[in-house]
């Protein structure tokens, strides 16, 4: 399951419009939705525990960001290095090179947004994998989903 967004509103259903998308295969523009039931699983153990994007996930539901959603990529990168380099190594990686890029996309740093980040990060298992050394960057607005694209929001 992805971070958990504050939500007042009753569960929703998936849009039609939603395709299933693999995190390897995600790009900065695509809005995701905390759906648990169309989300697929690693048979892996979690390597995030404590963090809130859910390590093992495989595939998301993608929508249009015109839809209600709970999450936008703002930004992909990967990490360097030939060997997988290790689960807190690629956190290291993925809190800063996140944290890097989220001026560039909201307009404003941070520390100062009222907006939050989260991330996919490598796994080993994924290591080999087309686009699986990538760390993908969300975006959410932890008062709830919404609508639209945060790129730009100064908040």
């Amino acid at each position: 399951m992805l971070p958990t967004v504050p939500v007042t509103a009753a569960p929703r259903t998936l849009s039609p419009l939603a395709t299933v998308s693999p995190v390897t295969a995600l790009l900065a523009g695509d809005c995701l939705t905390d759906s648990a039931d169309e989300a697929t699983h690693d048979d892996t153990e979690a390597t995030k525990e404590d963090a809130g994007v859910d390590a093992d996930v495989r595939t998301i539901p993608v929508l249009p960001c015109s839809e209600t959603h709970d999450f936008e990529v703002f930004d992909r990168f990967p990490v360097a290095g030939e060997a997988f380099p290790g689960d807190m190594a690629v956190t290291a990686a993925a809190e800063s090179g996140c944290a890097s890029g989220f001026e560039g996309f909201t307009g404003m740093p941070y520390q100062d947004s009222s907006l939050d980040l989260d991330y996919f990060t490598p796994t080993e298992r994924s290591w080999a994998e087309p686009g699986g050394r990538n760390v993908v960057c969300l975006i959410f607005d932890p008062s709830g989903a919404g609508t639209g694209s945060l790129k730009g929001a100064e908040r």
